[in-house]
């Protein structure tokens, strides 16, 4: 299992509140992204991480966010 720092989680948080705003299924981010829902379901749960450049890879195909858009998201999950 991946490690759970503070920050892991607030990634995947932000990630899956922004997959649920959009009211995306973890199979369409799926689809979106070349992976399967298993894997998607992995990353959100913590037991795989990303490489920074699947996480900017991720968030502009399947959310259409920039990575800048990303970590303004990310900075208010982190933000005490």
């Amino acid at each position: 299992m991946a490690t759970n720092t503070a920050t892991d989680v607030a990634i995947r948080d932000t990630l899956i509140r922004i997959r649920r705003s959009l009211e995306l299924t973890q199979t369409q981010v799926g689809d979106k992204v070349g992976e399967k829902q298993q894997v998607i379901s992995k990353f959100e749960r913590g037991h795989r991480r990303f490489y920074a450049s699947q996480l900017f890879d991720y968030v502009q195909k399947a959310y259409g966010m920039s990575p800048a858009q990303f970590a303004r998201q990310l900075e208010k999950k982190l933000k005490p």
